[in-house]
């Protein structure tokens, strides 16, 4: 690319890159809010899951709580 032409993924204002001096493949760059809401909604998920296995007695329920635990990890 020449200098005088500019990549159009470099001009994000919100975010940046994890890596300084380094450009993200395809242009995406992770949001940490973005990232913080769906830790959240993993870890409320979870917990659901588990009180709806212990409560209902319904212990496939456990397999959600699973998937979510591997998710956040």
């Amino acid at each position: 690319m020449s200098s005088d032409q500019q990549d159009p993924f470099l001009n994000y204002t919100a975010c940046h890159a994890l890596v300084p001096g380094y450009t993200p493949s395809y242009g995406y760059v992770p949001s940490e809010g973005a990232g913080i809401a769906f830790v959240v909604i993993f870890s409320l998920m979870a917990i659901v899951h588990t009180g709806q296995a212990i409560w209902k007695r319904e212990w496939w329920c456990l397999l959600f709580t699973i998937g979510a635990i591997g998710m956040l990890t």
